[in-house]
């Protein structure tokens, strides 16, 4: 069976997870998540600073020279009591995400690979086609279940206790969502779209030609998407006369009675 025509949506979808993977692989060391303003400029000189995933960024003069600026930034480890529970939750969610999206990369060009090598195994194919919808779900959700909860923070204006060694103030003066949180969500809905693809493909139905012998008539034919190619035959027939075969045209208007 030629099933190249049939996944053509799979193809592009499995372009666009790997797109969506690649994304969400780039939100999680991207440090503007959240942007803080800050009305103390002595420390930080510019008066905004940075709060990612795994490190708080400002520029400042005070903390490396008086004459140059540079960014100054903290690690933030998942295992430091001052981390909020929005941020530890998107540290590991982003992480299963990211190894999720590998998987079901994996999944895709396997599946793709079977069909555009003409290897009708079907079960390896709706198998390989349903793990990658499964994992690219699982991989958007987990990607976009923290950027909502920070979102949420961010909105409520939350607060996160830095230690004196980070030198952030207490609270912000305002904060606002950053472009980490905003790549995220793109990265999020490509592979959850890309999961969909994969879960709604479905194998074309094909009757065989040796069935229309035995008495489908046309309609019954047309409903399962036979192809008038089969209509008319040309079958092998013994000509009482002559001893050589001939080859005559089927009636497709006879009818076989068993």
């Amino acid at each position: 069976m030629y099933l190249v025509h049939t996944s053509h949506p799979q193809f592009v979808g499995f372009c666009l997870g790997l797109v969506g993977w690649i994304l969400s692989v780039v939100t999680i060391g991207i440090i503007q998540w959240r942007v803080w303003y800050t009305a103390d400029t002595a420390v930080i000189t510019s008066g905004v600073a940075w709060v990612g995933i795994w490190r708080v960024c400002f520029y400042s003069r005070w903390l490396v020279t008086s004459q140059y600026q540079l960014l100054f930034c903290q690690p933030m480890k998942i295992w430091d009591t001052f981390v909020s529970f929005d941020i530890r939750a998107a540290q590991v969610l982003t992480l299963v995400a990211a190894v999720t999206g590998v998987g079901g990369n994996v999944s895709a060009a396997y599946g793709l690979q079977k069909i555009f090598f003409g290897i009708e195994e079907q079960k390896l194919i709706m198998t390989a086609f349903r793990m990658a919808g499964t994992l690219y779900l699982l991989a958007g959700v987990c990607s976009l279940l923290p950027l909502a909860w920070n979102v949420y923070s961010v909105v409520g204006n939350h607060t996160i206790a830095f230690p004196s060694s980070f030198h952030m103030p207490s609270a912000p003066v305002k904060q606002e969502v950053g472009d980490g949180i905003g790549i995220g969500i793109i990265a999020s809905i490509i592979m959850m779209s890309s999961g969909f693809v994969f879960l709604s493909y479905r194998f074309p139905v094909v009757l065989l030609p040796r069935d229309l012998a035995l008495g489908q008539n046309k309609g019954e034919s047309d409903s399962l998407g036979i192809g008038k190619s089969y209509s008319q035959r040309s079958v092998p027939h013994r000509n009482k006369n002559t001893e050589n075969l001939s080859y005559v045209r089927e009636n497709p208007a006879f009818q076989v009675h068993v």
